[in-house]
C-alpha cells in the first residue's frame, strides 16, 4: 500500500512539473515574441553600437568597426539578457499581460511605436 501511495505522489508530482514546464515554455515564448515585436534585440545592438562607436579612438577602431563590435557584442550576450528578462518579467507581468502587448505591438499603432522607438531612444542619448 505504501509503494501504492508513493508511485500515485510521485504520479501527481511529475504531472505538476510537466504542466509547470509547458506554461513556462508558454510564458518564455510570449516573452519572446514580444521583443521581437518591439526589436529589443535590434535596439541593444544599435544602441551598443553607438557606444562604441562614440570610443572608437579609445579602442583604436574605425567607427564602423566599433559599430559592428557593438552588434557582435549584442549577439553574444542577448540570451543570457532574455532569460533575465523573463525572470524579472515573471514579477510584474502575466502571459495574458504579455499576450495584450503582443497584441497591441502587433497592430498598426503598435508596429509604429516600435518602428520609430530607436529613433526616439537615440536622439533621447543625444539630449
Amino acid at each position: 500500500m505504501k509503494k501504492l501511495l508513493f508511485l500515485f505522489v510521485l504520479s501527481i508530482m511529475a504531472i505538476t512539473i510537466s504542466a509547470q514546464s509547458n506554461a513556462d515554455e508558454a510564458y518564455v515564448a510570449k516573452v519572446k515574441e514580444l521583443m521581437e515585436l518591439t526589436s529589443v534585440k535590434q535596439v541593444i545592438a544599435t544602441n551598443l553600437g553607438e557606444t562604441y562607436a562614440n570610443m572608437a579612438p579609445q579602442l583604436g577602431l574605425s567607427q564602423a568597426k566599433a559599430r559592428e563590435l557593438g552588434v557582435v557584442i549584442c549577439e553574444a550576450i542577448y540570451d543570457r539578457y532574455m532569460a533575465m528578462c523573463v525572470t524579472i518579467c515573471k514579477k510584474y507581468f502575466t502571459i495574458e499581460d504579455l499576450a495584450a502587448a503582443c497584441k497591441f505591438y502587433a497592430s498598426p499603432e503598435g508596429a509604429k511605436w516600435g518602428k520609430y522607438y530607436e529613433n526616439i531612444s537615440l536622439e533621447a542619448e543625444q539630449e
